[in-house]
C-alpha cells in the first residue's frame, strides 16, 4: 500500500481517493494488518473499506467497480466506510443494538482502532459494551418470523409492519423474549387489520 501511495497510483486509477487524508500514510494500512493477522484473506473487505474510509457512498461504491466489486461486497465495505466514526463517539447499548442491525461491529472496531488509534479508549469501551449486548459478532437473533404472524391470521404488509415494530421495541429493550413478542401481538389481533 504504501507502495501504491508513494507512486501515486491511487490518484492515477482511482480519482474517487482524491480526498482521503491519510494518502501519503499507509500506518492504518499496518495497524490493520497486526489486527487481523492470520485472517487476512477472510478480511479482505476491511483493507478495502479502510482505503474508502473518508470517500462518500457513491464514489466508494463507484471506485470498487473499477475494482470489480460489486453488489452486496460493495455495499458492506460501503457501510463500514461510512459507519466507522459511530465507534470513535460514545455509544449506549441501544445504539449499537441499531448499529449492529446494518454492520458488523467487530468489524468497524478493526477499522475504527486502525484509523484512529487516538480514539482507542472510546472504541474499546464501545466494543465492550457490544460484547455484552451481544451484538459484537452479529445482530440480536430475531424473535419472530414472518411465517409464524402469517399462521397467527395477519397477512400482506401487516406482517412486515409487525415485525418492525416487535424488532424496534427489541432493540430499544422493551421486549427481549418470543414470549413477550407474542403477548405485544395480542393487543394487534389480526381481525383488526
Amino acid at each position: 500500500v504504501k507502495f501504491a501511495i508513494e507512486m501515486g497510483l491511487f490518484e492515477a486509477y482511482l480519482p474517487e481517493l482524491n480526498t482521503t487524508p491519510w494518502k501519503i500514510d499507509a500506518e492504518p494500512f499496518n495497524r490493520l494488518n497486526t489486527i487481523i493477522n492470520d485472517n487476512r484473506s477472510r478480511c479482505i473487505h476491511m483493507y478495502w473499506a479502510l482505503l474508502f474510509i473518508e470517500t462518500e457512498h457513491q464514489q466508494t461504491l463507484e471506485g470498487l467497480e473499477k475494482l470489480g466489486i460489486v453488489g452486496k461486497k460493495a455495499q458492506q465495505i460501503s457501510l463500514l466506510s461510512q459507519n466507522w466514526l459511530s465507534m470513535v463517539k460514545s455509544n449506549d447499548e441501544v445504539s449499537l443494538k441499531f448499529l449492529a442491525e446494518k454492520v458488523s461491529i467487530a468489524d468497524l472496531f478493526m477499522l475504527s482502532i486502525s484509523y484512529a488509534p487516538e480514539k482507542s479508549n472510546t472504541i474499546r469501551d464501545n466494543q465492550k459494551i457490544a460484547m455484552e449486548a451481544n451484538v459484537y459478532h452479529e445482530p440480536l437473533p430475531t424473535l419472530v418470523e414472518g411465517g409464524t404472524l402469517h399462521k397467527m391470521g395477519y397477512r400482506g404488509t401487516h406482517i412486515r409492519e409487525l415485525l418492525k415494530m416487535i424488532r424496534n421495541e427489541q432493540l430499544n429493550n422493551r421486549i427481549n423474549s418470543r414470549q413477550e413478542a407474542l403477548t405485544l401481538l395480542q393487543s394487534k389481533p389480526p381481525e383488526s387489520q
